[in-house]
Protein backbone atom coordinates (compact mmCIF):
# COMPACT_ATOMS: atom_id res chain seq x y z
CA UNK A 1 0.00 0.00 0.00
CA UNK A 2 1.16 3.63 -0.68
CA UNK A 3 2.21 6.89 1.28
CA UNK A 4 0.15 6.34 4.28
CA UNK A 5 2.03 7.12 7.63
CA UNK A 6 0.41 4.93 11.06
CA UNK A 7 -1.77 7.16 11.89
CA UNK A 8 -3.58 8.32 9.23
CA UNK A 9 -4.59 4.61 8.46
CA UNK A 10 -4.79 2.59 11.46
CA UNK A 11 -7.54 4.08 13.63
CA UNK A 12 -9.29 6.40 11.19
CA UNK A 13 -12.56 5.47 10.59
CA UNK A 14 -11.69 5.42 6.97
CA UNK A 15 -10.28 2.31 7.75
CA UNK A 16 -12.26 -0.05 9.28
CA UNK A 17 -10.93 -3.01 7.95
CA UNK A 18 -7.43 -2.22 8.42
CA UNK A 19 -8.10 -1.60 11.51
CA UNK A 20 -9.93 -4.54 12.44
CA UNK A 21 -6.89 -6.12 11.05
CA UNK A 22 -4.44 -4.81 13.47
CA UNK A 23 -6.44 -6.43 16.29
CA UNK A 24 -6.90 -9.16 14.51
CA UNK A 25 -2.88 -9.55 14.36
CA UNK A 26 0.29 -8.15 15.25
CA UNK A 27 0.14 -4.58 14.95
CA UNK A 28 3.58 -2.98 14.53
CA UNK A 29 3.75 0.38 16.19
CA UNK A 30 7.16 1.54 15.42
CA UNK A 31 7.81 0.13 11.58
CA UNK A 32 9.56 2.28 9.12
CA UNK A 33 9.77 2.76 5.69
CA UNK A 34 13.79 2.91 4.70
CA UNK A 35 13.36 5.72 2.04
CA UNK A 36 11.47 8.47 -0.06
CA UNK A 37 10.29 8.68 -2.67
CA UNK A 38 8.17 4.78 -3.36
CA UNK A 39 10.31 2.80 -5.68
CA UNK A 40 13.61 2.63 -3.63
CA UNK A 41 11.55 1.23 -0.45
CA UNK A 42 10.04 -1.91 -2.81
CA UNK A 43 13.50 -2.53 -4.42
CA UNK A 44 14.66 -2.59 -1.08
CA UNK A 45 12.06 -5.30 0.22
CA UNK A 46 12.50 -7.30 -2.21
CA UNK A 47 16.46 -7.48 -2.63
CA UNK A 48 17.43 -6.21 0.60
CA UNK A 49 19.02 -2.58 -0.46
CA UNK A 50 17.77 0.19 -2.66
CA UNK A 51 20.00 -0.68 -5.37
CA UNK A 52 20.81 3.17 -5.41
CA UNK A 53 17.50 3.82 -6.80
CA UNK A 54 16.48 7.39 -5.20
CA UNK A 55 13.59 8.31 -7.69
CA UNK A 56 10.65 7.05 -8.94
CA UNK A 57 12.65 6.80 -12.82
CA UNK A 58 11.82 4.10 -14.54
CA UNK A 59 13.02 1.32 -15.91
CA UNK A 60 15.52 0.17 -13.96
CA UNK A 61 17.49 -3.35 -14.65
CA UNK A 62 19.70 -5.35 -11.67
CA UNK A 63 21.53 -7.94 -13.64
CA UNK A 64 23.26 -10.00 -11.62
CA UNK A 65 21.59 -8.94 -8.29
CA UNK A 66 19.93 -11.71 -6.06
CA UNK A 67 16.56 -10.88 -4.47
CA UNK A 68 13.78 -12.79 -2.96
CA UNK A 69 12.02 -13.99 -5.71
CA UNK A 70 15.41 -15.29 -7.10
CA UNK A 71 16.12 -16.67 -3.90
CA UNK A 72 12.91 -19.04 -3.72
CA UNK A 73 13.45 -20.05 -7.36
CA UNK A 74 16.73 -21.18 -6.84
CA UNK A 75 15.80 -23.48 -3.48
CA UNK A 76 12.91 -24.75 -5.91
CA UNK A 77 9.96 -22.42 -4.18
CA UNK A 78 7.60 -20.64 -6.15
CA UNK A 79 7.09 -16.95 -6.36
CA UNK A 80 4.57 -14.88 -8.05
CA UNK A 81 4.27 -10.74 -7.91
CA UNK A 82 0.53 -9.95 -8.73
CA UNK A 83 -0.03 -6.53 -9.95
CA UNK A 84 -3.61 -5.10 -10.47
CA UNK A 85 -4.24 -3.29 -13.46
CA UNK A 86 -1.24 -4.64 -15.09
CA UNK A 87 -2.16 -5.33 -18.86
CA UNK A 88 -0.58 -8.58 -19.86
CA UNK A 89 1.49 -11.34 -18.15
CA UNK A 90 5.55 -10.37 -17.56
CA UNK A 91 4.74 -6.92 -18.92
CA UNK A 92 7.66 -4.40 -18.62
CA UNK A 93 6.32 -1.18 -19.78
CA UNK A 94 6.77 1.79 -17.05
CA UNK A 95 2.54 2.33 -17.01
CA UNK A 96 -0.60 1.42 -17.69
CA UNK A 97 -2.99 4.55 -17.86
CA UNK A 98 -6.28 2.27 -18.52
CA UNK A 99 -5.48 -0.12 -15.24
CA UNK A 100 -3.32 2.53 -13.11
CA UNK A 101 -0.80 0.01 -13.24
CA UNK A 102 2.88 1.95 -12.14
CA UNK A 103 5.96 -0.82 -12.41
CA UNK A 104 7.56 1.78 -9.64
CA UNK A 105 5.58 -0.24 -8.05
CA UNK A 106 6.63 -3.70 -9.16
CA UNK A 107 10.17 -4.38 -7.86
CA UNK A 108 10.61 -7.92 -9.44
CA UNK A 109 9.98 -7.25 -12.99
CA UNK A 110 13.57 -5.21 -12.49
CA UNK A 111 15.74 -8.05 -12.02
CA UNK A 112 15.99 -10.07 -15.10
CA UNK A 113 16.85 -13.81 -13.03
CA UNK A 114 13.11 -13.70 -12.16
CA UNK A 115 11.20 -15.04 -14.84
CA UNK A 116 8.34 -13.49 -17.04
CA UNK A 117 5.98 -15.67 -15.81
CA UNK A 118 6.45 -14.80 -12.12
CA UNK A 119 5.41 -11.41 -13.09
CA UNK A 120 1.22 -11.53 -13.23
CA UNK A 121 -1.26 -9.55 -13.37
CA UNK A 122 -3.83 -9.53 -10.26
CA UNK A 123 -6.56 -10.78 -12.36
CA UNK A 124 -4.26 -14.37 -11.90
CA UNK A 125 -4.76 -14.37 -8.18
CA UNK A 126 -5.87 -17.92 -7.28
CA UNK A 127 -9.21 -18.09 -5.67
CA UNK A 128 -8.12 -21.26 -4.46
CA UNK A 129 -5.77 -20.21 -1.83
CA UNK A 130 -3.87 -23.67 -1.43
CA UNK A 131 -2.82 -23.15 -4.66
CA UNK A 132 -0.42 -19.99 -3.80
CA UNK A 133 3.24 -20.08 -4.21
CA UNK A 134 5.15 -19.92 -1.26
CA UNK A 135 5.51 -16.31 -1.19
CA UNK A 136 3.04 -13.57 -3.59
CA UNK A 137 3.23 -10.00 -3.39
CA UNK A 138 0.12 -8.52 -4.03
CA UNK A 139 0.16 -4.51 -5.33
CA UNK A 140 -2.70 -2.71 -5.74
CA UNK A 141 -3.26 0.12 -8.49
CA UNK A 142 -2.62 3.59 -8.04
CA UNK A 143 -6.14 3.93 -7.07
CA UNK A 144 -6.57 0.83 -4.91
CA UNK A 145 -3.41 1.53 -3.29
CA UNK A 146 -4.10 4.73 -1.78
CA UNK A 147 -1.99 6.30 -3.84
CA UNK A 148 -3.95 8.42 -5.93
CA UNK A 149 -7.29 6.60 -4.18
CA UNK A 150 -8.87 7.52 -0.85
CA UNK A 151 -7.80 5.74 2.50
CA UNK A 152 -11.45 4.72 2.20
CA UNK A 153 -10.87 3.43 -1.76
CA UNK A 154 -8.02 1.09 -0.38
CA UNK A 155 -9.55 -0.23 2.48
CA UNK A 156 -12.85 -1.61 0.84
CA UNK A 157 -10.47 -3.01 -1.76
CA UNK A 158 -8.53 -4.50 0.79
CA UNK A 159 -11.57 -6.11 2.58
CA UNK A 160 -13.21 -7.37 -0.82
CA UNK A 161 -10.02 -9.08 -2.34
CA UNK A 162 -7.36 -9.77 0.33
CA UNK A 163 -9.70 -10.12 3.57
CA UNK A 164 -11.04 -14.05 2.57
CA UNK A 165 -7.35 -15.10 2.45
CA UNK A 166 -6.22 -13.30 5.67
CA UNK A 167 -9.54 -15.75 7.69
CA UNK A 168 -8.08 -18.73 5.46
CA UNK A 169 -4.44 -17.97 6.74
CA UNK A 170 -5.29 -18.16 9.97
CA UNK A 171 -5.68 -22.07 9.81
CA UNK A 172 -3.92 -23.16 6.90
CA UNK A 173 -0.29 -22.25 7.88
CA UNK A 174 0.11 -19.28 6.31
CA UNK A 175 0.74 -15.80 6.72
CA UNK A 176 -0.63 -12.24 5.59
CA UNK A 177 2.09 -9.13 5.93
CA UNK A 178 0.51 -6.01 5.11
CA UNK A 179 2.65 -2.98 4.76
CA UNK A 180 2.92 0.29 3.30
CA UNK A 181 6.01 1.87 1.20
CA UNK A 182 6.96 4.83 3.09
CA UNK A 183 4.33 7.86 5.16
CA UNK A 184 3.48 10.97 2.90
CA UNK A 185 6.36 13.18 4.23
CA UNK A 186 9.97 13.30 3.14
CA UNK A 187 11.00 14.94 6.48
CA UNK A 188 9.27 12.73 9.08
CA UNK A 189 10.29 9.53 10.66
CA UNK A 190 8.40 7.68 7.77
CA UNK A 191 6.50 5.93 10.42
CA UNK A 192 4.09 3.44 8.10
CA UNK A 193 1.36 0.64 9.39
CA UNK A 194 2.90 -3.11 9.21
CA UNK A 195 0.41 -5.40 10.41
CA UNK A 196 1.04 -9.45 10.78
CA UNK A 197 -2.20 -11.87 10.20
CA UNK A 198 -2.21 -15.31 10.26
CA UNK A 199 -1.59 -18.81 11.60
CA UNK A 200 0.37 -18.87 14.79
CA UNK A 201 0.70 -14.61 15.45
CA UNK A 202 0.01 -13.42 18.66
CA UNK A 203 -2.49 -10.74 18.69
CA UNK A 204 -2.07 -7.40 19.84
CA UNK A 205 0.56 -4.53 19.81
CA UNK A 206 4.28 -4.93 19.24
CA UNK A 207 6.58 -1.70 20.07
CA UNK A 208 9.91 -2.86 18.28
CA UNK A 209 11.58 -0.59 15.32
CA UNK A 210 11.45 -2.63 12.55
CA UNK A 211 11.33 -1.49 8.40
CA UNK A 212 11.47 -3.32 5.35
CA UNK A 213 14.46 -5.15 5.79
CA UNK A 214 13.26 -6.82 8.86
CA UNK A 215 10.22 -7.96 6.92
CA UNK A 216 12.19 -9.24 4.46
CA UNK A 217 14.54 -11.07 6.62
CA UNK A 218 11.47 -12.61 8.57
CA UNK A 219 10.48 -14.31 4.77
CA UNK A 220 13.78 -15.38 4.31
CA UNK A 221 13.96 -17.22 7.53
CA UNK A 222 11.15 -19.14 6.92
CA UNK A 223 12.22 -20.85 4.07
CA UNK A 224 15.48 -21.10 5.22
CA UNK A 225 17.20 -19.05 2.75
CA UNK A 226 20.30 -16.83 2.93
CA UNK A 227 20.00 -13.47 4.25
CA UNK A 228 20.13 -10.54 1.40
CA UNK A 229 20.30 -7.96 4.61
CA UNK A 230 22.00 -8.02 8.13
CA UNK A 231 18.50 -7.36 9.53
CA UNK A 232 16.86 -9.08 12.48
CA UNK A 233 14.23 -11.29 11.50
CA UNK A 234 10.97 -10.70 13.49
CA UNK A 235 10.35 -13.88 16.06
CA UNK A 236 8.32 -12.37 18.45
CA UNK A 237 5.12 -12.40 17.21
CA UNK A 238 4.90 -15.98 16.53
CA UNK A 239 3.79 -18.27 20.08
CA UNK A 240 3.99 -15.77 22.96
CA UNK A 241 4.96 -12.20 23.06
CA UNK A 242 3.13 -8.88 22.71
CA UNK A 243 0.09 -7.61 24.44
CA UNK A 244 -2.86 -10.18 23.30
CA UNK A 245 -5.94 -8.17 22.08
CA UNK A 246 -9.24 -9.43 23.60
CA UNK A 247 -11.44 -9.23 20.65
CA UNK A 248 -14.00 -11.97 22.13
CA UNK A 249 -17.40 -11.78 21.25
CA UNK A 250 -19.20 -13.52 24.44
CA UNK A 251 -22.68 -15.29 24.02
CA UNK A 252 -24.83 -16.93 26.26
CA UNK A 253 -21.95 -15.71 28.96
CA UNK A 254 -22.74 -17.51 32.11
CA UNK A 255 -19.38 -18.11 33.31
CA UNK A 256 -17.51 -14.96 34.87
CA UNK A 257 -14.50 -15.54 33.26
CA UNK A 258 -12.58 -16.94 30.06
CA UNK A 259 -8.89 -18.27 29.64
CA UNK A 260 -6.67 -17.61 26.83
CA UNK A 261 -7.07 -21.17 25.31
CA UNK A 262 -10.52 -20.43 24.62
CA UNK A 263 -10.61 -17.14 22.68
CA UNK A 264 -9.08 -16.08 19.28
CA UNK A 265 -5.37 -14.72 19.55
CA UNK A 266 -4.65 -15.80 22.33
CA UNK A 267 -1.39 -18.02 22.83
CA UNK A 268 1.06 -19.59 25.21
CA UNK A 269 0.01 -18.91 29.68
CA UNK A 270 -3.37 -19.06 30.19
CA UNK A 271 -4.20 -15.91 31.31
CA UNK A 272 -7.63 -15.24 32.66
CA UNK A 273 -9.99 -12.10 31.67
CA UNK A 274 -12.67 -11.52 33.64
CA UNK A 275 -15.65 -9.32 32.21
CA UNK A 276 -17.56 -6.90 34.45
CA UNK A 277 -20.77 -6.98 33.60
CA UNK A 278 -22.48 -9.27 31.62
CA UNK A 279 -25.91 -6.56 29.79
CA UNK A 280 -26.06 -4.15 27.63
CA UNK A 281 -22.37 -4.77 25.93
CA UNK A 282 -19.52 -5.51 28.99
CA UNK A 283 -16.40 -4.66 29.42
CA UNK A 284 -13.34 -6.24 29.46
CA UNK A 285 -11.24 -5.69 32.81
CA UNK A 286 -7.49 -6.18 33.44
CA UNK A 287 -7.30 -8.89 36.50
CA UNK A 288 -5.08 -10.90 36.79
CA UNK A 289 -2.72 -9.99 34.36
CA UNK A 290 -2.33 -6.45 33.35
CA UNK A 291 -0.80 -4.96 29.88
CA UNK A 292 -4.34 -6.74 28.04
CA UNK A 293 -5.18 -4.40 25.13
CA UNK A 294 -8.80 -4.10 25.76
CA UNK A 295 -9.49 -2.91 21.89
CA UNK A 296 -12.50 -4.67 20.82
CA UNK A 297 -13.53 -6.50 23.47
CA UNK A 298 -17.56 -7.08 22.96
CA UNK A 299 -19.98 -8.90 24.97
CA UNK A 300 -23.50 -9.93 24.69
CA UNK A 301 -25.70 -11.85 26.80
CA UNK A 302 -26.89 -14.38 24.36
CA UNK A 303 -30.22 -12.70 23.02
CA UNK A 304 -32.75 -15.67 22.21
CA UNK A 305 -34.64 -15.30 18.19
CA UNK A 306 -37.75 -16.46 18.12
CA UNK A 307 -38.53 -17.44 14.52
CA UNK A 308 -40.07 -15.25 12.08
CA UNK A 309 -40.25 -12.57 15.11
CA UNK A 310 -37.32 -9.69 14.19
CA UNK A 311 -35.54 -7.90 17.00
CA UNK A 312 -35.27 -4.26 16.23
CA UNK A 313 -33.23 -1.05 16.91
CA UNK A 314 -30.09 -3.11 16.81
CA UNK A 315 -27.17 -0.60 17.37
CA UNK A 316 -23.31 -1.08 17.46
CA UNK A 317 -20.19 0.63 17.50
CA UNK A 318 -17.66 0.24 14.24
CA UNK A 319 -15.65 -3.07 15.71
CA UNK A 320 -18.26 -4.06 18.19
CA UNK A 321 -20.82 -7.11 18.26
CA UNK A 322 -23.77 -8.32 19.10
CA UNK A 323 -24.73 -11.78 19.98
CA UNK A 324 -27.74 -14.01 19.37
CA UNK A 325 -29.34 -17.50 19.66
CA UNK A 326 -31.63 -19.59 17.85
CA UNK A 327 -32.96 -23.15 17.71
CA UNK A 328 -33.71 -25.27 14.78
CA UNK A 329 -35.49 -28.30 14.88
CA UNK A 330 -34.78 -32.08 12.94
CA UNK A 331 -36.43 -31.80 9.78
CA UNK A 332 -36.16 -28.04 9.12
CA UNK A 333 -35.41 -26.12 5.56
CA UNK A 334 -34.21 -23.35 4.05
CA UNK A 335 -32.57 -21.68 7.67
CA UNK A 336 -32.36 -18.05 7.02
CA UNK A 337 -30.66 -14.90 9.00
CA UNK A 338 -31.54 -11.32 7.35
CA UNK A 339 -30.41 -8.16 8.56
CA UNK A 340 -32.17 -4.51 7.36
CA UNK A 341 -32.52 -1.39 7.28
CA UNK A 342 -30.94 1.26 9.43
CA UNK A 343 -27.71 3.22 9.03
CA UNK A 344 -24.21 2.13 8.81
CA UNK A 345 -22.52 -1.38 7.40
CA UNK A 346 -22.97 -4.09 9.94
CA UNK A 347 -21.93 -7.83 8.62
CA UNK A 348 -23.90 -11.43 9.36
CA UNK A 349 -22.01 -14.11 11.11
CA UNK A 350 -23.24 -17.78 12.01
CA UNK A 351 -22.07 -20.70 13.28
CA UNK A 352 -23.44 -23.75 14.86
CA UNK A 353 -23.05 -25.20 18.83
CA UNK A 354 -21.03 -22.37 19.49
CA UNK A 355 -20.19 -18.74 18.93
CA UNK A 356 -18.73 -17.30 15.80
CA UNK A 357 -15.73 -15.26 15.26
CA UNK A 358 -14.99 -13.40 12.47
CA UNK A 359 -12.93 -15.63 11.44
CA UNK A 360 -14.41 -18.74 12.52
CA UNK A 361 -17.94 -18.78 11.00
CA UNK A 362 -19.97 -21.72 9.35
CA UNK A 363 -21.34 -18.90 6.71
CA UNK A 364 -21.24 -15.01 6.49
CA UNK A 365 -22.56 -12.38 4.79
CA UNK A 366 -20.58 -9.07 4.82
CA UNK A 367 -21.81 -6.36 2.15
CA UNK A 368 -21.31 -2.89 2.77
CA UNK A 369 -24.44 -2.04 3.99
CA UNK A 370 -26.82 -2.88 6.69
CA UNK A 371 -28.72 -5.77 4.10
CA UNK A 372 -27.15 -9.49 5.07
CA UNK A 373 -28.96 -12.34 4.04
CA UNK A 374 -27.24 -15.81 5.12
CA UNK A 375 -29.24 -19.08 3.60
CA UNK A 376 -28.81 -22.48 5.12
CA UNK A 377 -30.72 -25.13 2.44
CA UNK A 378 -30.29 -28.25 4.62
CA UNK A 379 -29.55 -27.08 8.28
CA UNK A 380 -28.40 -29.58 10.93
CA UNK A 381 -30.54 -29.45 13.61
CA UNK A 382 -29.34 -27.73 16.93
CA UNK A 383 -28.60 -24.30 18.36
CA UNK A 384 -27.53 -21.86 15.94
CA UNK A 385 -25.07 -18.47 17.22
CA UNK A 386 -25.63 -15.63 15.17
CA UNK A 387 -22.79 -12.36 15.31
CA UNK A 388 -24.36 -8.56 14.12
CA UNK A 389 -20.57 -6.88 13.89
CA UNK A 390 -20.74 -3.34 13.25
CA UNK A 391 -18.24 -2.84 10.30
CA UNK A 392 -18.67 0.38 10.81
CA UNK A 393 -20.99 2.42 13.17
CA UNK A 394 -24.60 1.33 12.60
CA UNK A 395 -28.20 1.85 14.40
CA UNK A 396 -31.75 1.03 13.80
CA UNK A 397 -30.70 -2.90 12.36
CA UNK A 398 -34.06 -5.62 12.48
CA UNK A 399 -32.74 -9.44 12.76
CA UNK A 400 -35.06 -11.99 11.61
CA UNK A 401 -34.32 -15.57 11.96
CA UNK A 402 -36.31 -17.68 9.97
CA UNK A 403 -37.24 -21.71 8.55
CA UNK A 404 -39.57 -23.84 6.80
CA UNK A 405 -40.81 -27.38 8.82
CA UNK A 406 -41.12 -30.64 6.30
CA UNK A 407 -42.57 -32.50 8.82
CA UNK A 408 -46.43 -31.10 8.46
CA UNK A 409 -46.25 -29.69 12.04
CA UNK A 410 -47.26 -26.10 12.78
CA UNK A 411 -44.94 -24.17 15.22
CA UNK A 412 -46.02 -22.41 18.15
CA UNK A 413 -45.24 -19.55 19.17
CA UNK A 414 -44.34 -18.56 23.09
CA UNK A 415 -47.52 -17.84 24.95
CA UNK A 416 -49.84 -17.35 21.86
CA UNK A 417 -52.75 -19.98 22.06
CA UNK A 418 -54.16 -21.50 18.67
CA UNK A 419 -57.72 -21.63 18.53
CA UNK A 420 -60.58 -23.34 16.42
CA UNK A 421 -58.64 -26.80 15.96
CA UNK A 422 -60.70 -29.01 15.04
CA UNK A 423 -60.07 -33.19 14.99
CA UNK A 424 -61.93 -36.28 14.41
CA UNK A 425 -62.07 -39.43 16.57
CA UNK A 426 -58.85 -40.92 15.82
CA UNK A 427 -56.96 -38.47 14.21
CA UNK A 428 -54.74 -35.80 15.43
CA UNK A 429 -52.87 -32.80 14.86
CA UNK A 430 -49.16 -31.89 15.22
CA UNK A 431 -47.21 -28.94 16.27
CA UNK A 432 -43.63 -28.15 17.48
CA UNK A 433 -42.17 -25.79 20.12
CA UNK A 434 -38.58 -24.88 19.98
CA UNK A 435 -37.37 -24.10 23.51
CA UNK A 436 -33.96 -22.57 24.59
CA UNK A 437 -31.84 -23.55 27.57
CA UNK A 438 -31.92 -22.30 30.57
CA UNK A 439 -36.15 -22.11 30.68
CA UNK A 440 -36.98 -22.93 33.94
CA UNK A 441 -40.64 -24.80 32.94
CA UNK A 442 -42.25 -25.28 30.30
CA UNK A 443 -46.28 -26.52 29.77
CA UNK A 444 -48.76 -27.05 27.13
CA UNK A 445 -52.42 -26.34 27.86
CA UNK A 446 -55.71 -27.17 25.79
CA UNK A 447 -58.78 -26.03 26.18
CA UNK A 448 -62.36 -24.68 25.12
CA UNK A 449 -64.70 -26.47 22.78
CA UNK A 450 -66.52 -29.67 22.81
CA UNK A 451 -65.11 -33.79 22.91
CA UNK A 452 -62.61 -35.12 24.40
CA UNK A 453 -59.01 -34.56 22.88
CA UNK A 454 -55.65 -35.80 24.75
CA UNK A 455 -52.34 -34.46 24.75
CA UNK A 456 -48.88 -35.77 23.98
CA UNK A 457 -45.24 -34.25 24.00
CA UNK A 458 -42.22 -35.77 22.86
CA UNK A 459 -38.72 -33.92 22.44
CA UNK A 460 -36.65 -33.78 19.27
CA UNK A 461 -39.44 -36.37 17.06
CA UNK A 462 -43.21 -36.90 16.62
CA UNK A 463 -45.16 -38.64 19.48
CA UNK A 464 -47.69 -40.76 19.50
CA UNK A 465 -50.11 -42.69 21.86
CA UNK A 466 -47.68 -44.92 23.23
CA UNK A 467 -44.34 -43.04 22.77
CA UNK A 468 -44.50 -39.88 24.62
CA UNK A 469 -42.62 -37.80 26.92
CA UNK A 470 -45.74 -36.68 29.05
CA UNK A 471 -49.36 -37.09 28.39
CA UNK A 472 -52.28 -35.78 29.64
CA UNK A 473 -55.49 -37.96 28.40
CA UNK A 474 -58.92 -36.36 30.52
CA UNK A 475 -61.93 -37.05 29.56
CA UNK A 476 -62.38 -33.54 28.50
CA UNK A 477 -60.94 -31.07 26.23
CA UNK A 478 -59.14 -29.29 29.46
CA UNK A 479 -55.31 -31.26 29.37
CA UNK A 480 -52.31 -29.59 30.92
CA UNK A 481 -48.26 -30.95 30.70
CA UNK A 482 -46.14 -29.29 32.45
CA UNK A 483 -42.10 -30.07 32.23
CA UNK A 484 -39.79 -28.34 35.02
CA UNK A 485 -36.02 -27.30 33.49
CA UNK A 486 -36.72 -28.69 30.28
CA UNK A 487 -33.98 -29.60 27.92
CA UNK A 488 -33.23 -27.27 24.61
CA UNK A 489 -34.62 -28.31 21.63
CA UNK A 490 -37.82 -28.96 19.47
CA UNK A 491 -40.82 -29.66 22.04
CA UNK A 492 -43.82 -31.99 19.14
CA UNK A 493 -46.88 -31.54 20.41
CA UNK A 494 -49.93 -34.17 19.64
CA UNK A 495 -53.23 -32.81 20.18
CA UNK A 496 -55.39 -36.49 19.61
CA UNK A 497 -58.76 -37.08 19.43
CA UNK A 498 -60.03 -39.62 21.70
CA UNK A 499 -63.53 -38.23 20.55
CA UNK A 500 -64.73 -35.70 17.72
CA UNK A 501 -63.46 -32.27 18.99
CA UNK A 502 -63.99 -29.08 17.33
CA UNK A 503 -63.43 -24.88 18.68
CA UNK A 504 -59.95 -26.40 20.96
CA UNK A 505 -57.24 -24.03 21.74
CA UNK A 506 -53.62 -25.02 22.60
CA UNK A 507 -50.58 -22.81 24.16
CA UNK A 508 -46.93 -23.65 24.94
CA UNK A 509 -45.33 -21.08 26.91
CA UNK A 510 -41.70 -21.41 28.04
Amino acid sequence: MENHGLTQVVGNSAAPYITSLSTQGANFTNSHGVSHPSQPNYVALFSGSTQGVTSDACPNTFTGVNNLGGQLIAAGLQFTGYSEGMPSVGYTGCTSTAGHYARKHNPWVNFPNVPAASNQPYTSFPSNYAALPAVSVVVPNLIDDMHDGTVSQGDTWLRSNIDAYAQWAKTHNSLLILTFDEDDSSTSANLVPTIFVGSGVVAGNFSEQINHYNVLATIESMYGLPALTSATPITDVFGGAGTPACNATIINGAATTCTAAGLPGYTGTAYTHVYSTYSGGGTCTQSPAPGYDTTGCTISTGNVLTKDVPVTGIALAAGAGKGYTFVVPAGASNLTFKTSGGTGDADLYIQLGAAPTTAAYLQKSDGSTTTESITVAAPAAGTYYVLVQGYAASSGIALVASYATSTGANVLTNGVPVTGIAVAAGSSKMYTMVVPAGRPSLSFKTSGGTGDADLYVQIGAAPTTSTYLKSSNGSTTAETITITSPAAGTYYVMVYGYASTSGVSLVGSN
